[in-house]
C-alpha cells in the first residue's frame, strides 16, 4: 500500500523525556544527564535518517527539556542526511510550516502550510 501511494513510514519515538517528579539532581549530575540526553537524541535521529531510506516527514514533539535542546541536531544536519525532508517547527522554533499546538495564536503568521494540533487529555 505505501509503495503504491509512495508514502514512507513515520517513526514517532525519540529519546525519553520523562523523569520521576521527586528526582533531585545536583548541577553537575544534571549537566551530565543533559549531555547524554542530547547525544541520544542526535544518535537516534541520525540513525533514522541515514539507515532507513527516504524519510518524507520528521515530526518533533517539542523541544527536549534541556538547555539548547534545539542544538541536539541541527536543521542543516537533518537536511544533509535527507534532502527534501519536511520538518515541523517544534524542535528548532522554525520549520517548513507553522504548527499551532493546542491553541491558535494571532502572532504566528503562516506564509505557507500550517497545522493545528489539538490534543485532548481526559
Amino acid at each position: 500500500m505505501t509503495k503504491k501511494a509512495r508514502l514512507n513510514p513515520e517513526f514517532p519515538s525519540l529519546g525519553s523525556d520523562w523523569k520521576p517528579r521527586n528526582l533531585q539532581r545536583s548541577d553537575s549530575e544534571l549537566s551530565l544527564h543533559q549531555r547524554a540526553y542530547a547525544t541520544t537524541v542526535k544518535g537516534q535521529v541520525e540513525e533514522l535518517l541515514a539507515r532507513y531510506g527516504k524519510i518524507d516527514l520528521l515530526w518533533f514533539d517539542g523541544k527536549p527539556p534541556i538547555a539548547d535542546g534545539d542544538k541536539c541536531i541541527t536543521i542543516e544536519r537533518i537536511r544533509e542526511l535527507q534532502p527534501g525532508i519536511v520538518i515541523n517547527p517544534c524542535l528548532h522554533g522554525r520549520g517548513d510550516f507553522v504548527t499551532h499546538m493546542r491553541r491558535l495564536t494571532t502572532n504566528a503568521v503562516a506564509t505557507g502550510w500550517t497545522d493545528f494540533c489539538n490534543m485532548s487529555f481526559l
